[in-house]
């Protein structure tokens, strides 16, 4: 883990969430507490599954909503490619080829995941009854 970068990227992770760019927060500008949740675990089951299996996973239904959060942190910050449409599932899976490719963009993913986390704890949490 990289301490500058992850540093460098809370801002901008803390910009996004403000925006509300990838619909987390409610209409009074809380995340669901369901959401820490969601991210707190994203991390390990990245060590335990794979990038490939953890990216996937999380597409799912309101999990894609951190997908979103995360590539989009990694665009703006410029780790991935910002003038296309790819989603990060398309990243991963076209880094799964290069041994090299995906050791660094899970290194990125995990690094922008711990800024993400920080970020959220600047918000006020609204606690919700999780379905998922």
């Amino acid at each position: 883990m990289n301490k500058k970068r992850i540093e460098k990227m809370i801002p901008v992770a803390m910009d996004i969430l403000s925006k509300n760019t990838c619909d987390i927060l409610t209409d009074d500008g809380k995340i669901p507490s369901n959401y820490s949740g969601y991210i707190d675990s994203y991390g390990p089951t990245i060590r335990q599954s794979g990038i490939l299996q953890a990216v996937t996973f999380n597409e799912k239904e309101k999990r894609k909503k951190i997908n979103c959060l995360l590539e989009v942190v990694l665009k703006e910050d410029g780790y991935i490619e910002n003038n296309s449409n790819k989603k990060l599932i398309n990243f991963v899976k076209e880094a799964s080829g290069n041994s090299e490719e995906k050791a660094r963009l899970q290194r990125l993913i995990l690094e922008a995941i711990t800024a993400c986390k920080h970020a959220m704890k600047t918000f006020p949490e609204h606690k919700v009854k999780d379905s998922n």
